[in-house]
């Protein structure tokens, strides 16, 4: 049971950062009602790995690459959960 909602949690999370990503490729979707409320749910997720990307050398391209880093590090981490609970 607690290896089924570790399960959810972590692919509720990762799906609300790749509709995040989805909704930046159009400018004026953070404006909306459903924009603010998936920006307002995915920035705790986020921010350290944003602070993280300014030390890469993509950010002089422009590139956000928060969100890659994001979902490695909770799949990583939700790999390592599930492990150890299986033992």
């Amino acid at each position: 049971m607690i290896i089924q909602l570790v399960s959810i949690l972590y692919n509720v999370i990762s799906g609300l950062i790749f509709v995040r990503v989805l909704l930046s490729w159009f400018p004026g979707s953070r404006y909306t009602k459903f924009g603010y409320l998936i920006e307002q749910l995915t920035e705790p997720f986020l921010a350290p790995f944003r602070r993280l990307a300014r030390l890469l050398p993509f950010e002089n391209f422009g590139w956000d690459i928060s969100p890659i880093l994001c979902l490695l590090a909770l799949y990583i981490a939700y790999r390592v959960l599930i492990s150890l609970m299986l033992r």
